[in-house]
């Protein structure tokens, strides 16, 4: 197995963005990612500090101190793997910097994470281990694995290796119920739950936007776009949104101003969506950016300019 792995030998190629790959009943592989996502934290609002921590976490790695391995959990949507994603790539846009591999895997890879962790130990340059997605049974083998590879194995980490870890679940394993609603095995899920969570030295958590938040979002997103203009502020059309919601009460008349228009086509779509999450609203930026929201207003009315 720790042979096959990178029998391509990816790991010689120029490649920085890597992928774990485990076909049912075939030997695990690295595949090289040919275009990788470009994304950086000044794309990303409203998780300064949270990728400020990550970030210095991962500056061990210059300095002979292996980042601690991170948990970040929270609403589907959030960008946590975009942030992940957006460091990765602040990382390699400075020359000064010994470039910083990028492996990723999903729930499936999990048996083999020991074996290429083991392979990386054994090259020079740092890498970033990203675990996408993550979520276990108790019952899984592959939870046992994972626990004892995070914390208690034989295996040391690497001080050429950062491990992120996302899930949408707070503890990585979800609650089980009984059929009267009584957690079966109590005791025990809350010694595994605890047990997996104590391996992670950081752990951050992303919590779904309010409504002035993700409309803040779809502004810069839709401005970034072409589709709005610069020139008023962020405050001012917000405030015109409010104004207009209370107006709203009243009369249903539709304001004129495409901007005004834009925001609460931006709030009826996450309405529509279940979620107000950055995804959504990149979502509704891309939908409108090709004209294919009702009841907007056309690209040319949105940005005049355009």
């Amino acid at each position: 197995m720790f042979d096959k792995i990178d029998e391509g030998r990816v790991l010689e190629g120029q490649h920085k963005a890597l992928r774990l790959v485990s076909p049912p009943g075939l030997p695990p592989f690295l595949h090289a990612v040919h275009h990788p996502r470009a994304i950086f934290p000044e794309e990303l609002w409203g998780q300064e500090a949270a990728a400020e921590l990550l970030r210095k976490n991962f500056q061990g790695l210059l300095h002979g101190l292996p980042p601690l391995p991170t948990l970040i959990h929270g609403h589907r949507g959030t960008g946590k793997t975009s942030l992940v994603l957006s460091l990765w790539n602040e990382w390699n846009r400075d020359p000064s910097r010994p470039p910083l591999r990028l492996v990723q895997a999903d729930v499936t890879g999990i048996s083999y994470i020991a074996p290429l962790v083991d392979l990386l130990s054994l090259r020079s340059e740092p890498y970033l281990l990203l675990l996408d997605d993550l979520a276990f049974s108790p019952k899984d083998s592959d939870f046992r694995q994972f626990k004892a590879f995070l914390d208690g194995g034989a295996m040391a980490p690497p001080d050429n290796l950062g491990l992120v870890v996302t899930t949408n679940i707070r503890n990585l394993l979800p609650e089980s119920r009984s059929a009267r609603g009584d957690a079966l095995h109590e005791e025990e899920e809350a010694d595994d739950t605890h047990a997996i969570r104590d391996r992670f030295g950081l752990i951050l958590s992303f919590d779904e936007p309010d409504a002035t938040t993700y409309l803040s979002i779809v502004l810069r997103k839709a401005r970034l776009a072409g589709l709005m203009p610069s020139g008023t502020s962020e405050e001012t059309l917000l405030l015109k949104l409010a104004d207009w919601q209370e107006r709203s009460r009243e009369t249903s008349d539709v304001p004129a101003d495409p901007d005004v228009r834009l925001l609460i086509a931006a709030l009826a779509y996450s309405r529509g969506r279940g979620s107000r999450s950055g995804r959504t609203a990149r979502q509704f930026v891309d939908l409108a950016l090709r004209g294919l929201l009702r009841d907007l207003p056309a690209k040319e009315l949105l940005n005049p300019s355009s």
